[in-house]
């Protein structure tokens, strides 16, 4: 996980940008942004993904699908009006929806299968519990539900629940410092928190996990206490939501609008801006994630969506998508004792070939380096060891300067 691709000291053919940039918002190298303005809204409880890739939103009057037009369909509708919407999650079966509200604290569930438009909210059949002052909910790798939810009255210390969904029923896991924080859970069942202590925001939080056996002791009389986690990466900023991509990296969103991603390298918890939210939004609230093809990463074909919620509070708010941009240019050049690694990105099944030039003015042209190769939808390397019988040199040689490289779409 974490793997990147770093530029070295020798001169590109092509220079890289900073970025890519659509509609206002900055994505790192290797990846491009779009954006789906929510047409009808100024507040959001919440969105994820369906199973076949369409969004799934929660505003303080309706929950809706938005289809790849930006095309909103409703599928639910408080009857309440003026609650404020905590999440919407989608179960695994891939059609029971959860719709959370802190105002009075009721969770709704229903059946997109059933079609209609759903009632939800207070006094509707569809509350499956009450767990007031709720703020997140997610679903271990076994399909159980667990919520975040502040203690009444006081709002300190928070609460992470197991939630019984036939029954209604919570089991208090953990008892947590502060404010109410997010949970993210990786694919071995180890339950992420990122905790909120700090008002206004400060760089005082820890990302803190519990083991999936200190969970699974939990259940029943017993629960857990801040002492029982494991720390992941402490003094950052607190997280408003926390998602896992498919290579175990760990994308957190905060309200002063960063985009945060912790990576684990060897034993060491690696973080770093990933992104930022655009000039007119103030911050982020939810992100989620969804899976590609291949690993979410730089210049990865099919790699995935990374998709947060900006807003400015009040006016607006947009659902951002960051994506893999397989862009056609050498995007890194490593020199060894003896060869040159030349990295660049692919297409599946399409062909391409490596040039070389030891002078873009007064030197011998371009001169293949290597055999064509076949995409596979992710970076590859090419070795340019020279070609003697060709005439080109080794560049590991001193009086090889320097060498510029190409790479070109075979027809």
């Amino acid at each position: 996980m974490g793997r990147d691709l770093r530029l070295m000291g020798v001169v590109l053919a092509m220079l890289l940008p900073a970025g890519n940039v659509v509609d206002a918002v900055l994505a790192p190298e290797g990846y491009k942004s779009s954006r789906t303005e929510a047409p009808g809204s100024a507040w959001t409880g919440g969105f994820d993904y369906l199973p076949d890739g369409r969004l799934l939103v929660s505003d303080n009057e309706d929950v809706f699908i938005l289809d790849g037009e930006g095309t909103r369909t409703v599928v639910g509708h408080f009857e309440t009006p003026g609650l404020f919407g905590s999440f919407v999650k989608v179960a695994p079966d891939g059609h029971t929806v959860y719709v959370g509200e802190s105002s009075v604290g009721t969770i709704s569930g229903f059946d997109l299968n059933a079609g209609g438009i759903g009632a939800i909210g207070p006094d509707t059949e569809s509350v499956v519990a009450v767990v007031e002052l709720n703020y997140d909910m997610e679903f271990d790798p076994w399909g159980r539900a667990f919520v975040s939810a502040a203690t009444p009255g006081t709002w300190q210390p928070n609460r992470l629940l197991l939630l019984e969904l036939d029954s209604g029923e919570t089991d208090l896991i953990a008892i947590l410092d502060g404010y109410s924080g997010p949970l993210a859970f990786d694919e071995e069942g180890n339950l992420f928190y990122c905790t909120s202590t700090a008002y206004p925001p400060e760089a005082v939080e820890s990302v803190i996990f519990f083991s999936t056996d200190k969970i699974d002791g939990a259940i029943g009389e017993s629960h857990l206490t801040q002492s029982d986690a494991q720390s992941y990466l402490s003094g950052v900023f607190g997280f408003s939501d926390m998602v896992f991509d498919d290579d175990d990296d760990l994308f957190g969103i905060t309200s002063s609008g960063e985009i945060v991603q912790l990576s684990l390298e060897g034993e060491e918890v690696i973080s770093g801006r990933f992104a930022s939210v655009s000039p007119d939004a103030l911050g982020a609230t939810v992100v989620r994630f969804l899976p590609g093809q291949r690993a979410f990463e730089p210049y990865y074909q099919e790699g995935g969506t990374l998709t947060f919620l900006e807003s400015d509070f009040g006016s607006f708010f947009r659902l951002v998508h960051v994506t893999p941009f397989p862009e056609f240019r050498v995007i890194s050049l490593r020199p060894s004792p003896d060869a040159v690694r030349v990295a660049f990105p692919t297409e599946a099944e399409k062909q391409y070939q490596v040039y070389s030039c030891d002078g873009l003015t007064n030197g011998s042209g371009w001169q293949t380096v290597g055999d064509v190769v076949t995409g596979a939808g992710k970076p590859i390397i090419v070795l340019d060891t020279g070609d003697e019988q060709g005439g080109r040199r080794s560049p590991s040689l001193p009086f090889v300067k320097k060498r510029f490289y190409r790479v070109q779409a075979v027809q």
